[in-house]
């Protein structure tokens, strides 16, 4: 399960609206989806970086972002290609995101240009395993 998650943003005041959960279970096993909205309540547009850390029985299989302008779903791509159009994306004007693994268990989500005084939705899409104690997940 996600054990913690910490929004960084340089020289601009963003908070964490608000975090959400969607959990299906199949058996033992769980597909979540954790939901996080984010308010870029500046005068400025800004960049936001995103760290997140599993536990060892997860393994993340996407994720997504929602603007004023659109809904972005994740694309896998090669790391140096994905932050070179993610580059290019912010340069030009657009919102954009990157997620790349630091380690075993920590991800780490860029979204670029969050327009000054909108708000910013992302989520994040993992499957667990759940230990069974006394008959009960």
């Amino acid at each position: 399960m996600l054990f913690f998650g910490r929004v960084i943003s340089q020289e601009k005041q963003v908070q964490l609206t608000e975090v959400n959960f969607e959990v299906e279970t199949v058996g033992n096993n769980a597909k979540v989806k954790a939901i996080h909205s984010i308010l870029n309540d500046s005068n400025d547009d800004c960049n936001v970086s995103i760290t997140m850390t599993l536990d060892d029985e997860s393994a993340v299989t996407g994720y997504s972002f929602k603007t004023a302008n659109g809904d972005f779903d994740s694309e896998l791509k090669e790391k140096e290609q994905a932050k070179i159009e993610q580059s290019d994306a912010t340069t030009n004007g657009y919102s954009s995101a990157v997620m790349e693994q630091v380690d075993d268990t920590t991800f780490s989500i860029t979204l670029g240009l969050i327009n000054k005084h909108s708000e910013v939705t992302f989520s994040i899409e993992y499957l667990t395993h759940m230990e069974i104690q006394d008959d009960e997940l």
